[in-house]
């Protein structure tokens, strides 16, 4: 019966690929070959990664040379591909066949190319597979590996993360008696984003050396304490006895702690970016092979979270885009151990959400599209609680993604009014409420869940309504959550990961001249303190306004206009988080 299925398979094939033609087809042809000989050894066991390690050595490390403009050519060609499909597309160079054919494709070839893939057999399930993401990861670490070791020299760190170091670090006191800790700032340490707390946590099963318990213990009391000032809801505290159990999630959230370390302690540098790319190749590894069982559905989310973490903070010296992560939520969610209740799962779909609404819908719609509606699952728990590390609900959450989704959709504009209109009413009508909050806390608490969904109403009113600045309801709330953002502390106790970047990014997307200058500051002070993503926020704001000089608003509707700021931001490999 298999075989006659595979027989039925392959003629389908055969018949689709008589419509080929020329270069196009040999092409085809290739990946059909990568496509069968991948399927002769189930679960990636005892393949031979020579074809594509050398591959992604040249995406890792693209060639200078002017003479090889055709390869670098086919090198930004087959990363867009892996951003626009997932990693997994690189595994159809195993036999070192398709990329020196792609290169003597033109641009229209390259689309008519990948629009034909999913004829062949096993190309959709190879890219959606976690496991193809998850070990092509595990390669990038093995060839930054190879390289790092036929070095005469350790890689260096990125300048700007060399700047950040050298401005953050001054001598400080001993942070505990041990002689072998390591000395932090303490300006960072009470201000910023990396706290000194105390925090009752048992974690003996986490730490099994002298830098594992380093590292550990920062991540308890440095790292985690800051993402969040509703200690009762700290995810990041709550998933330790997951990694005590799943040496994917124990590696990668000693990888975090190292990455955070490396930057910023003034000795040991390499010690700790050492130990950063070894934890990481670790959990890569271990999560390839956790993916494998269902009943490993609650480990892998820890792990995934961590990673997504990890690349969101350290996106200048990732291999490869966080979103890779994500996107092994849509295969872990039809599981039967997944929980619409996971707050891992809520934290990528989060990132995800957000990260859209700086998305042009032509780059929206080209990437596999995302079911989301397990984040206001009725099993999901009170659907208006304040996460303790997000600082929205999860309904607020779930009411951007329909906005977005709303804009990417080809339908009537009386049919898009409607659905907005319904968006805006639920909108209105939100209650938010932390948990457990009492005091300055509750106060922060609501703050910033207030200026999400201020932020969410803007979006709604500009992307879907195409409401321009000018129009007073923008301008009525446009000037409410300006006032809501510079209340909420930026330093301090209450300064947390829970700040809402995104609210800020929606301010500066509908702000005027005046407004820039303050709420570029505000970022900048917050980056000069902090290890983060802002750092690759403001050029973007930058860009928005660039384009609002040249385009100012004729009136107070101007439909589409979102979607140009959009597409006059220059292109990013790795897709910009807002979370």
């Amino acid at each position: 019966m298999a075989a006659a299925v595979h027989s039925k398979t392959r003629k389908g094939a055969v018949e689709n690929r008589s419509q080929i033609e020329g270069k196009i087809g040999k092409a085809y042809d290739a990946a059909s070959d990568a496509l069968e000989h991948l399927a002769q050894t189930p679960n990636f066991a005892r393949i031979d990664f020579t074809y594509v390690d050398r591959m992604l050595a040249r995406i890792v490390d693209p060639p200078t040379d002017a003479k090889q403009k055709n390869g670098r050519r086919g090198i930004s060609m087959i990363k867009q591909w892996m951003l626009d499909e997932g990693p997994g597309v690189i595994l159809l160079e195993v036999l070192g066949q398709l990329s020196w054919r792609l290169v003597d494709l033109k641009g229209e070839e390259i689309d008519t190319f990948r629009r034909v893939l999913p004829w062949l057999p096993g190309y959709s399930a190879l890219v959606k597979d976690p496991r193809s993401a998850a070990i092509v990861v595990e390669r990038i670490h093995h060839v930054r590996e190879s390289k790092r070791s036929s070095s005469p020299a350790s890689t260096p760190r990125s300048e700007q993360y060399r700047e950040n170091t050298s401005r953050h670090h001054s001598p400080s006191s001993e942070r505990s008696s041990r002689s072998s800790s390591p000395n932090w700032d303490t300006c960072l340490s009470s201000d910023g984003l990396v706290k000194m707390f105390p925090a009752t946590v048992q974690c003996r099963g986490l730490w099994r050396n002298e830098l594992e318990r380093d590292l550990v213990d920062f991540y308890i009391h440095s790292f985690a304490p800051g993402r969040t000032f509703l200690q009762k809801n700290n995810t990041y505290l709550d998933l330790i006895p997951v990694a005590e159990k799943s040496e994917g999630a124990r590696s990668a959230l000693l990888s975090l702690s190292a990455s955070y370390m490396k930057d910023y302690l003034s000795s040991d540098v390499t010690r700790y970016q050492e130990a950063d790319h070894n934890y990481m190749v670790q959990a890569i590894r271990s999560l390839s092979k956790d993916l494998m069982f269902d009943e490993h559905t609650q480990s892998c989310l820890v792990t995934e979270m961590l990673l997504v973490q990890h690349g969101v903070v350290n996106e200048l010296d990732a291999d490869v885009c966080w979103t890779c992560h994500i996107d092994m939520l849509d295969v872990l969610q039809q599981r039967s151990g997944f929980e619409a209740s996971s707050e891992p799962a809520l934290f990528m779909g989060y990132q995800y959400v957000l990260a859209m609404t700086a998305q042009p819908v032509t780059r929206i719609r080209a990437r596999k599209p995302k079911q989301l509606d397990w984040i206001v699952d009725r099993n999901a728990g009170n659907l208006e609680h304040i996460c303790g590390i997000l600082g929205l609900s999860r309904r607020l959450l779930y009411l951007v993604a329909c906005t977005t989704n709303l804009a990417t959709q080809d339908i009537s504009n009386d049919e898009k009014r409607v659905q907005g209109e319904a968006i805006a009413a639920q909108l209105n009508g939100i209650q938010q409420w932390p948990e457990d909050a009492t005091g300055e806390a509750l106060d922060v608490a609501m703050q910033t869940a207030m200026a999400y969904c201020l932020a969410a109403r803007l979006y709604l009113l500009c992307r879907v309504f195409g409401a321009a600045r000018s129009h007073p309801s923008v301008i009525e709330t446009h000037e409410e959550l300006y006032q809501l953002i510079m209340l909420l502390p930026s330093d301090g106790t209450f300064f947390t990961g829970l700040y809402p970047t995104w609210s800020i990014f929606i301010l500066a997307a509908t702000c005027n001249v005046a407004r820039r200058q303050p709420l570029y500051r505000l970022l900048q002070a917050i980056d000069e303190r902090n290890k983060g993503n802002i750092s690759t926020l403001l050029p973007c704001l930058v860009k928005l306004w660039t384009w609002h000089d040249v385009n100012p608003p004729a009136g107070h509707w101007s439909k589409g206009w979102w979607e140009k700021m959009l597409d006059a931001v220059p292109y990013r490999a790795k897709i910009l988080s807002l979370g």
